[in-house]
């Protein structure tokens, strides 16, 4: 039960004026509000002179008449109603209690007036009694109303209503209050639940996807490998399930936020249909994976690449869940708005089982999965649609979807961007210097194909590999033979034997240029022994276009979906300490040094990091967050505080907690930096390059197969 000084505050002293001044105006009665030890709530309206002369006369006066209203309100209280009473020297007054939370915190007090006329020489007469200005109170007296018992008994019946009004909103703000800070614990609750939920399966995740990424370094067979891979891909689909109810998490509590960073969209597309293409493996044969972008798009703006990136992600997977067969196609495309903004617009479009149109209104419901009898097969939490819907609503844009049930759906992005840069995404010189020709296995991408190098005004034909190739390559070659001409192909056509067809090691063709357009996971290289051979991995787009036919441009290096058996440099005269209280994290994280040949020491406690410290020169510190006794930022701190000469050591925390808050705590208390566990080779790596002295850095050297 709240307090009676905690209810005084829910009154709110410019609503009880308002309430007063009405009061006055209607009756022609004055009005006050005291509380239960007669302290006024607010000031008195109406003509009350004479009875604020009596009651400055004396203390026993007032007291009487402090006793008088209370009692009142109290008598009303237990009638249920209006009621008045005679105060003092005939005077009419009627009391209606304020009640919340069932006691009465203070009362209405009205009346005031007279039943009769007074008489001059009685009331001269009290004022000597009560040493007062005989000639003032009179004057007052004159002033005050005389009300018929029945006009009285009426306002006394408005005063009760008035009070119960007061009484219900003051009542209303506390039951809006209590709402509002159990709304908020519970907030706090789901996110502390989730916080919880993230670390406790992250940390095993972990292990699990940790060993998974180390057992691939090793040889084993193709089953053992295969068998390791699939257990890698699922650890990181459970994952992905935890990443969406964390989101979740986050937007219903009001802490997602959206930070503005200029970023290379090129970079962000090559990223993204890296996850796609990994989310493909074993339906790559059956659906051809498409990327159509308009070479004209800017390629540098100014956004939040990863909210961006994680919305594409998003609705792409929805689209390879719900496709066997077919394609499915990414387009993006920039709308100018003004001089220095854009609309970039991506469509996501598969062949997919479609949406009936009685279910569009479930597709961006939180939990909820279209059509679920049908779909009974297809995981996922059904938080993806729902958290891009909120995600593009945050970036001030939209997300429409236009379907046919049985044949397809295409979602349709479109987020306002800053320009960074006008530059466009690709460019190419002189496009009459090229002859492009390509054969494939799949319609879907011979079209893809010619619709990216037409757009770039390159003379391409592109077609589908049958036994028409040989006599439609000759005509195409008599006709570009004066160009750079190059040749395209794919896995399935060149196992058909499209080289045996046409056979480009003749001499009047040695000037072309074969390509073969290969899928990321391909093993053995069945294209090794072709002469002149290059591999281009799919998905094909404006910037592969450009460095397939020998055009110098930037291309983004992209993060591999499956980790590369060969750490891209070494550092064999780094030391690294990793401190974390789970041995087997521990042991995936000194396997994952170990492939760059760091030397690693390893501390199960922040008081054995603290004795390690004190002994040894790092270059470098893993630091666990969530370990007993000395948690991870304590550690830091104490390292920071009695270590001056550990002052430049970078300290990387370890983090099951994917919280912004918490990561911000990292940074904060002398952290320089952090990995959401489970650790990723790629990150990893990045971090060691990133803080690890140059000078102890000796890059690897790498050959390229492909663009």
């Amino acid at each position: 039960m709240i307090g009676y000084s905690e209810l005084i505050e829910w009154l709110d002293p410019a609503e009880l004026q308002k309430m007063q001044e009405s009061f006055s105006e209607i009756t022609g009665m004055s009005s006050v509000t005291i509380d239960m030890d007669g302290n006024r709530l607010s000031r008195t309206t109406g003509s009350s002179d004479y009875c604020d002369l009596l009651s400055t006369s004396s203390g026993s006066f007032k007291r009487l008449c402090t006793h008088g209203r209370i009692y009142g309100a109290k008598e009303a209280a237990s009638l249920g109603h209006g009621t008045y009473y005679f105060a003092t020297d005939g005077l009419i007054e009627f009391s209606a209690p304020i009640i919340i939370d069932g006691e009465i915190i203070a009362c209405l007090v009205g009346g005031m007036v007279f039943e009769y006329v007074p008489e001059e020489e009685r009331i001269k007469a009290l004022a000597k009694k009560l040493m007062l200005d005989p000639e003032k109170l009179w004057k007052a007296a004159k002033k005050t109303p005389v009300c018929s018992i029945e006009s009285v008994e009426k306002a006394a019946k408005f005063l009760y209503d008035v009070a119960a009004i007061v009484a219900g909103t003051a009542t209303s703000r506390i039951q809006m209050d209590k709402a509002a800070k159990e709304l908020a614990r519970a907030s706090r609750m789901q996110n502390d639940f989730v916080a919880n939920m993230s670390h406790e399966i992250r940390t095993p995740m972990n292990a699990v996807i940790g060993m998974a990424d180390i057992a691939l370094q090793a040889e084993m067979s193709p089953e053992a490998q295969e068998y390791v891979s699939q257990i890698r891909i699922s650890g990181q689909s459970l994952l992905h399930i935890v990443n969406d109810i964390l989101d979740y998490s986050k937007i219903s509590a009001g802490k997602m936020d959206i930070f503005e960073d200029r970023y290379d969209l090129a970079l962000l597309v090559r990223n993204s249909t890296n996850i796609i293409t990994n989310r493909l493996r074993g339906k790559e044969n059956e659906i051809a994976f498409l990327l159509d972008i308009h070479p004209s798009t800017p390629r540098y703006l100014y956004g939040d690449p990863s909210r961006i990136q994680q919305v594409l992600v998003n609705i792409c997977n929805n689209a390879v869940k719900f496709t066997n067969k077919g394609y499915i196609k990414v387009s993006i495309r920039a709308f100018p708005l003004d001089d220095d903004h854009v609309t970039l617009s991506a469509k996501v479009t598969d062949t997919g089982i479609g949406i009936k149109p009685q279910d569009r209104s479930k597709l961006f419901r939180s939990f909820t999965q279209v059509d679920s009898k049908r779909n009974r097969n297809v995981e996922g939490t059904g938080l993806g649609l729902a958290i891009v819907k909120q995600l593009v609503t945050l970036m001030h844009g939209t997300v429409d979807v236009d379907s046919t049930y049985g044949v397809g759906s295409t979602f349709t992005l479109e987020i306002p961007q800053r320009v960074a840069e006008r530059a466009p995404f690709a460019k190419i010189e002189n496009p009459s210097n090229y002859a492009v020709i390509g054969f494939f296995s799949n319609s879907h991408v011979a079209h893809n194909f010619r619709d990216i190098l037409d757009m770039e005004n390159v003379a391409v034909d592109s077609f589908v590999y049958d036994e028409t190739a040989p006599r439609l390559f000759e005509r195409w070659f008599a006709d570009h033979e004066m160009r750079k001409c190059f040749f395209f192909t794919d896995e399935r056509s060149l196992e058909r034997g499209i080289f045996k067809d046409i056979d480009l090691s003749a001499p009047r063709y040695k000037e072309i240029r074969p390509r073969i357009l290969a899928e990321p996971f391909t093993e053995g290289e069945p294209w090794k022994d072709i002469p002149r051979i290059v591999v281009v991995k799919k998905p094909f787009c404006p910037l592969k276009a450009l460095e397939s036919i020998e055009i110098k441009c930037d291309l983004p290096n992209a993060k591999d979906a499956v980790p590369s058996k060969k750490a891209a440099f070494s550092a064999p005269d780094a030391k690294i300490l990793v401190v974390d209280d789970n041995k087997v994290n521990l042991r995936v994280a000194q396997k994952m040094l170990e492939m760059f040949e760091t030397k690693v020491d390893r501390a199960y406690s922040g008081k054995e990091a603290m004795e390690l410290i004190s002994n040894n020169k790092y270059d470098l510190i893993f630091m666990d967050h969530m370990m007993p006794e000395l948690d991870g930022v304590d550690t830091t701190r104490l390292i920071r505080r009695f270590h001056p000469e550990m002052s430049d050591v970078p300290i990387i925390a370890l983090t099951a907690n994917a919280v912004d808050e918490v990561r911000a705590l990292f940074l904060s208390e002398g952290m320089n930096d952090f990995i959401a566990k489970p650790i990723e080779l790629n990150i990893l790596s990045d971090k060691l390059k990133t803080w690890l002295p140059k000078g102890k850095i000796r890059e690897e050297n790498k050959t390229a197969t492909g663009a």
